[in-house]
This record gives structure tokens, C-alpha cells and sequence, in this order.
């Protein structure tokens, strides 16, 4: 008998852990795939820096004409005129146009058109002292590990822990004291503008710099096998977006409501599997009180996790003995159980017979809407033509972009310093039957038959009437 119930304990107790193993492992790599899947990789091609970012609002087709908004570090960007940006998991790239900088932050925000990963959400809340963060980057190790001449498709993940709060200028040419964090995550030289997320996969901060060393912008980068890391802190990053109109999710408090919390992760791989100083770590849990109690026994207190699998041992041991006395009761009285009888065959179905399509007549009055054509021609600030033509059967569902940025669906060669052109100037759409035009809360207007329009309204144009942007003046021509 008691060998019987210790085999019915260790069935028990294995049961448990194979059964959680591979639970807990799924829902951890629940939590960071969002978080590798909007880490990207940015390239200023004109200077040849490379660094990170990530996406802080997704894909807008309302307000951005198809464009995300990625946030990163404004000392990989500066200066140079063309920025690249590739989507995680497929490499594939996406020219970036600057939508602003607060150089007192470090922190440059790019409109990217039509990229797939979605955003993040951020939390002012900072995680408590000696509580696991991660890291998120691209480093030139990782692209060595793929071979000549390629590239990851993914971001590396490195874990660490909180160390403190800190407030201070970032570099050298701030002018004002922000909020940072310093933890000790084990960065590559790469991961500058990448998030730093905490256990609940929100943004808590930006990577920045090793230490808390003043150096010049230009200077504010990760060195290999620096012990103390700093990033700025994401009130900072949220306060920066909502000054530049970026629509952002933000999410505060110790408690993840109800998401998935982890133990700390692997340095180099999407899902943790060691700890930072280097040790195997096991699989943690998704909830916040099975991650606290992953957690205690990372400090040692087993007990608790060794009661538990006792009392799942003595309620599977009561299950058999039930059983076991429901048996033996059954056959000291004779009763054997009678099986069911098999069910009845179906009925078939009945087929129905098949009948041709009939063929159905168009409506008396019936007609078919004509597709219309609208031309835009004029010239540029520099004598360049302008030809821009519009159907009104290929449109989009949210209209066309007209404007000077790379991210625009038809482009306005506007190439001032100074330029007067907005990157996304007015909207061209079409109303069933009307071809309008709306102004994009663009800086110097959008003016039909002389007169300023208001923004976001649209306005019908007329075959031969003249339109303006800024100082563009165009023809309209519809048939």
C-alpha cells in the first residue's frame, strides 16, 4: 500500500512538471515576441551609423497616410539625408523621413510608411530595485553569427536588472536635466535606441550610452563589456511624443493587469534562457503570482513550490483510492457495467437537386458609374514639372497623400532648404462624385480658387479650377 502511494505521488509530481514546462515556456515567449517584432534596425546611410529603434505608433492610415512612427536615438540620425529602416523577421527596407528631434533627450522620431510591426506600449512606472529589465538591439556580433555579408532579421534580447533612477543632462550640448535609469544589462554596441522593457514587455526606457559619463552627442554609445548601462527614462520618451503629435499607449503601475510577467532573460536570443550572471534559467510564469513564486524559488525558498506538489500528489492519491474502492464494491456485488448500445445509423441526407444559375438581368435604369480621371500640372519651386493623375476607380479608401515627404502616395518636387511644401500636405480624394481635396494641417495652407480651406475638410474641385500648396500653384483638369 505504501509503495503504491509513493508511486501515485512521483506520477504526481511528474505530471505537474511536465505538464507547466511547456506551458510557462510558450507564455514566455509570448511576452517578447511583440517586443523583438517591433524592434528595428535603423541606417543612416549618409553617415554610415547603425543603430536601433522601435515602433511607438503603429500604421495610421487616418491621420499619417499609411506611416508608423519609430523612435530612436537622434545621434544615429543626425545629419545624415537619407535613413533606412528594415522590418523585423524580413529585413526588408523602408525609406524614413524625419518627423522630429528634441536633441536635449537624444530621441529622433521617423514616419516609415507601410511597415507591418506593431508599437509598444511605455510606462512612466519604473521597476523596483534589483527587479529584471531587458534590452532590445541589433549588434554587429549577431550579424557576424549569420554569416558574410548578412544581416539578422531579428533583434537580439539581452536581460539584466534595475539599479537606480538618475537625473542629469545626456550629453554635453543638453541643455536640461531628464530622467534616466541605469541598469546592468549586458549591451552590444549596436543597441543605441533600442527599448529597454521590463517584465510586463512595456518600454521603460531608451538604450543610450554606457555609464553615466558626460560625452558629446556624437560620442553616446554602447562600448562592449561595460558593466553599468544608462537609458533615458520613458517619461521622458512620452512627453517628446505627445510634443510632436505621436498617438502613443501607455500603461503605468506595478501591476501588469492581468499580462505576462517573466523571469530575466537570455542575453542574444528572443526568449529568456539564462540568467544575467550567466546561469541556466528555468521557464517562468505568465501570471504575476506564478512569477513571484518563480521568483522565490530563485532565492531559494522551495518549500513553498515542494508543499504544493505534495498536495497535488495526496489529491491524485485520494482520486485512486475512490476509484479503487468503487471497483471493488462493484464486484463484490456482482454488477458489471453494461455498454452502450452503438447508435442507429444515420438517415442520409437528402440530396437536393442541383439547379444551373439563373442568369438575372441587370435593373431597369441600370447603369455602370463611369471612372473618372483627375490631372494636377503646374510647376515646381525650381521649374520641374508637376504631373499628377488620380482615378477615381484606383483611390484608396482613405484617399492620396500629396506632399514633399519620401513617404507621400504622389510626391511635390519641393527641394528648398526652407522648403514650404509639407511631407504630407493635403489629402486627394474622391466622394462618389466628386474628386476634394483636404488640407493636412499643413504648415502654409492649401488654398482652392484663391481661398484658404480649413484642415481635414474636404472640398470638391472643378474641372479648370486652381489650386495651391503653400506657394505651388496646380491646374486641375478632371474627365
Amino acid at each position: 500500500m505504501l509503495k503504491g502511494i509513493r508511486a501515485v505521488a512521483l506520477l504526481a509530481a511528474a505530471a505537474v512538471a511536465l505538464a507547466t514546462g511547456p506551458i510557462l515556456a510558450q507564455d514566455q515567449e509570448a511576452v517578447f515576441d511583440p517586443v523583438v517584432s517591433a524592434t528595428v534596425r535603423i541606417d543612416a546611410v549618409s553617415t554610415g551609423r547603425h543603430g536601433t529603434g522601435w515602433v511607438i505608433e503603429g500604421v495610421d492610415n487616418q491621420n499619417r497616410a499609411g506611416a508608423a512612427v519609430i523612435a530612436t536615438s537622434y545621434n544615429i540620425i543626425e545629419g545624415s539625408s537619407e535613413i533606412l529602416v528594415h522590418e523585423p523577421g524580413s529585413n526588408e527596407q523602408y525609406h524614413a523621413t524625419v518627423l522630429g528631434t528634441d536633441s536635449d533627450r537624444n530621441l529622433a522620431f521617423l514616419e516609415v510608411k507601410d511597415i507591418k510591426a506593431r508599437a509598444l506600449t511605455l510606462t512612466r512606472t519604473a521597476p523596483k530595485v534589483g527587479r529584471p529589465v531587458w534590452a532590445t538591439g541589433y549588434s554587429k556580433a549577431a550579424d557576424e553569427a549569420e554569416g558574410p555579408n548578412r544581416l539578422a532579421v531579428n533583434a537580439s534580447l539581452k536581460g539584466g536588472r534595475f539599479s537606480r533612477d538618475l537625473r542629469g543632462p545626456v550629453s554635453l550640448e543638453s541643455r536640461a536635466d531628464v530622467n534616466q535609469l541605469e541598469h546592468d544589462a549586458t549591451l552590444l554596441p549596436g543597441f543605441e535606441g533600442g527599448p529597454l522593457v521590463d517584465r510586463c514587455a512595456r518600454v521603460v526606457g531608451v538604450n543610450m550610452k554606457s555609464g553615466a559619463k558626460l560625452t558629446h552627442r556624437a560620442n553616446l554609445l554602447i562600448q562592449a563589456a561595460a558593466g553599468v548601462m544608462n537609458a533615458l527614462k520613458a517619461d521622458e520618451v512620452i512627453k517628446a511624443a505627445r510634443d510632436k503629435g505621436v498617438d502613443i499607449t501607455v500603461k503605468d503601475g506595478e501591476d501588469c493587469g492581468g499580462g505576462s510577467s517573466v523571469a530575466p532573460a537570455a542575453p542574444g536570443a528572443s526568449v529568456a534562457t539564462a540568467q544575467p550572471n550567466g546561469s541556466a534559467a528555468a521557464p517562468a510564469a505568465s501570471q504575476g503570482s506564478a512569477g513571484r513564486l518563480w521568483e522565490m524559488f530563485q532565492s531559494g525558498s522551495t518549500a513553498l513550490l515542494l508543499a504544493l506538489a505534495g498536495l497535488l500528489g495526496l489529491i491524485a492519491l485520494g482520486f485512486g483510492v475512490y476509484t479503487l474502492t468503487r471497483r471493488q464494491a462493484a464486484q463484490a456485488t456482482g454488477w458489471e457495467p453494461v455498454p452502450a448500445a452503438p447508435a442507429a445509423d444515420p438517415q442520409p441526407p437528402r440530396e437536393t437537386p442541383s439547379r444551373a444559375p439563373s442568369s438575372i438581368p441587370p435593373a431597369a435604369g441600370e447603369t455602370k458609374v463611369p471612372v473618372s480621371t483627375l490631372r494636377l500640372t503646374g510647376r515646381g519651386p525650381g521649374g520641374d514639372p508637376i504631373e499628377l493623375s488620380f482615378s477615381s476607380g484606383a483611390l484608396p479608401k482613405g484617399g492620396a497623400m500629396i506632399g514633399v515627404g519620401a513617404n507621400a502616395d504622389a510626391r511635390i518636387p519641393d527641394d528648398r532648404a526652407d522648403h514650404r511644401v509639407s511631407r504630407l500636405h493635403a489629402r486627394i480624394g474622391y466622394d462618389g462624385r466628386h474628386f476634394t481635396i483636404e488640407d493636412n494641417k499643413s504648415l502654409n495652407k492649401t488654398y482652392v480658387g484663391g481661398k484658404a480651406i480649413d484642415s481635414h475638410t474636404p472640398t470638391p474641385l472643378v474641372n479648370g479650377e486652381r489650386i495651391k500648396l503653400a506657394d505651388v500653384e496646380l491646374s486641375v483638369s478632371i474627365s
